[in-house]
């Protein structure tokens, strides 16, 4: 029993040492600049702009400008001061680690200006620490309600099988891993209140709570679990009003304290400012009458099932939590809702770069608990059952961590998603070409308007619409092909074809643009490999694309295939994709084909094919 008592434990040291050993072999750790980055750069600047130069309105940076830049932002304001635009909770908590960063870099060779090498370590440090110190308070609570197989089971799924990881070994320094950490300790805290109202527990919930809502303001919605913590019906619902009214002071006490944690960042506004309240983000902002759920949840551009599927579950099992520990239900429930909604809402739904969604992360820590009421039930009286929850959970950590490589290896891109680039790279670790040519970016300008993006990428369907494998005329066959090329890489069957001075032309695929249009065809994609048998000069060989009425060209392609540094047994991949007009006429017709422009090209086409996206 002490050993089965301590299983959860032992996972936790595992799930670190795991990530120490990740983050080591990574060497991030060697470029601070890759850490403090991006909106790190924001809410880091207020420790070394206060403690090492002493000047929090950052005029400083004029001073050296080569140094600072892309160190420190800031917008300027009217009175000449740089006000920053994230709130300072994270650096509130990044501070235990940048002043044990600072005095190593004051002692060592390194310069003590804020951004050497040991201010990179502090902060991914810091994030794993955190990280691992959720890990354990989130194990103390769920300990009351899940047995340690269940418990270990979600740790597991949580630290390793969602977009977490990313989070600690490539981009350590974001709120993620922080805001985790302060939801465990919420929960665990929220717990302990309702067992016991007193001071201590009142004080620390006030801290934690006021420290989550400075790190992300629109997590304050915690408050919401707080508030329906142990109400199922109306008799319970009455129960927590009069709770409430009868703790007032401890209400009190929390408020409080929440407020304090706000001070310093009040004070920071007013003084840089000249106001109390400032709203950095401009022209940010959120469109609750046009929130993006369908995308959020599923869109292949960040869709937060799509890339951390574990997560359905934990979804299916807010059932199991009220036929089974209804006291959460209400709670946790109308706290994942308003979420969602929030997130959904805001102008940039997919919260621009990043490995999946990266704004659902802290909420793991509350996903947790239907998560385990899921597990609990699935694996519950035998062992059978338990076999399949761990060879599951085996392969969502393996997806997981698989998923992670492709992010590092760019076969997930950080905000330009569509399914048919999320299609072809499925099984793939590094990208194609035809991955980056599948890759739409965002319309940031119209999103930010709170317009509809101009291209959608979460509706392509995509399907064949010709084949060379199947639909080559036997007159363009070439004959005696497989016996001399064997050692290549691809099937060289009865419809691969010869392209030379006599065969200008590849067999053309025709069909009505009436008929693509009534099927909604939004793009046409060709595709094939080309074995030359000596390098191509430029524009000697092209995919054609043609869009014509009476013989008239309306719209021409022709997307060239160049071949140097080939070795003879290389295969060249080549794919355009061209948008679909409109049809004028009846008669209008696409036909797409390959094109040996002087004859100059010599050597062997092979799986040509053509595809529509829907």
């Amino acid at each position: 029993m002490l050993k089965m008592r301590f299983r959860s434990n032992i996972s936790i040291i595992l799930i670190a040492l795991f990530y120490i050993t990740l983050n080591i072999g990574l060497k991030l750790w060697k470029d601070p600049q890759k850490i403090i980055a991006n909106d790190v750069i924001d809410y880091y600047a207020y420790l070394p702009a206060l403690v090492i130069y002493n000047d929090i309105s950052l005029n400083f940076k004029e001073d050296n400008g080569d140094f600072f830049a892309g160190k420190i932002w800031g917008f300027k304001q009217e009175n000449g001061k740089y006000v920053l635009k994230m709130s300072g909770g994270l650096a509130i908590m990044y501070s235990p680690f940048f002043f044990m960063s600072h005095l190593y870099a004051l002692s060592s060779a390194f310069p003590a200006d804020g951004y050497s090498i040991p201010y990179g370590v502090g902060i991914l440090i810091g994030s794993l620490f955190y990280f691992i110190a959720g890990l354990f308070i989130l194990k103390k609570l769920l300990r009351n309600y899940f047995s340690e197989f269940t418990v270990t089971t979600v740790l597991l799924l949580i630290a390793l099988a969602t977009n977490v990881s990313n989070y600690i070994i490539r981009e350590p320094g974001m709120s993620h891993t922080f805001s985790f950490f302060l939801f465990s300790a919420f929960l665990l805290l929220n717990q302990r209140w309702h067992q016991k109202q007193n001071f201590k527990n009142s004080l620390l919930i006030g801290l934690v709570v006021g420290l989550i809502s400075l790190v992300r303001p629109t997590n304050s919605i915690i408050i919401l679990i707080f508030i329906f913590w142990n109400v199922f019906n109306i008799k319970t619902l009455k129960d927590k009003v009069l709770l409430l009214l009868s703790q007032w002071k401890w209400i009190l006490v929390i408020c409080v304290f929440a407020m304090m944690i706000w001070i310093p960042q009040l004070a920071y506004w007013k003084y840089v400012t000249g106001s109390w309240f400032h709203y950095s983000y401009n022209q940010e902002g959120f469109y609750f009458l046009k929130p993006k759920i369908f995308s959020v949840l599923i869109g292949f551009r960040k869709g937060w099932l799509i890339y951390t599927p574990v997560m359905f579950f934990a979804l299916l099992g807010f059932y199991r939590l009220f036929k089974t520990h209804k006291q959460f239900f209400w709670g946790l429930s109308l706290f994942t809702i308003v979420n969602i909604y929030i997130i959904s809402s805001w102008w940039c739904w997919w919260f621009g770069g990043s490995y999946g969604h990266r704004a659902m992360i802290e909420s793991y820590a509350i996903m947790s608990i239907p998560l385990g009421a899921f597990i609990q039930h699935v694996g519950r009286n035998f062992k059978l059952r338990k076999t399949v929850i761990v060879l599951s959970t085996l392969f969502f950590i393996a997806f997981n961590l698989f998923q992670n490589y492709k992010y590092i290896y760019d076969s997930i891109h950080y905000d330009s998603m569509t399914k048919l680039a999320w299609v072809e790279t499925i099984t793939k670790l590094k990208p194609t070409q035809l991955f980056y040519d599948l890759l739409i970016e965002p319309d940031y300008e119209s999103a930010l308007a709170g317009k509809k993006e101009q291209y959608s990428n979460d509706t392509y369907i995509i399907s064949e619409l010709f084949s060379q494998n199947h639909s080559v005329s036997d007159a363009n066959k070439t004959t005696g092909i497989t016996s001399q090329l064997t050692i290549y890489k691809h099937d060289i069957k009865n419809h691969s074809y010869l392209l030379n001075n006599n065969q200008i032309f590849s067999p053309e695929y025709t069909c009505s643009l009436k008929e693509l249009n009534d099927q909604h065809v939004k793009w046409i994609i060709a595709e094939i490999y080309y074995k030359p048998d000596l390098p191509l000069e430029n524009n000697t060989l092209a995919i054609v694309v043609s869009f014509e009425s009476k013989n008239e060209i309306q719209l021409y392609f022709t997307g060239s295939i160049n071949s140097e540094n080939l070795s003879e047994t290389e295969w060249k991949h080549r794919i355009c994709m061209i948008p679909v007009p409109l049809r004028k006429t009846d008669t209008d017709i696409f036909k797409c084909y390959i094109w040996n422009i002087d004859g100059k090209a010599k050597g062997i086409i092979d799986d040509f094919r053509i595809l529509k996206v829907i």
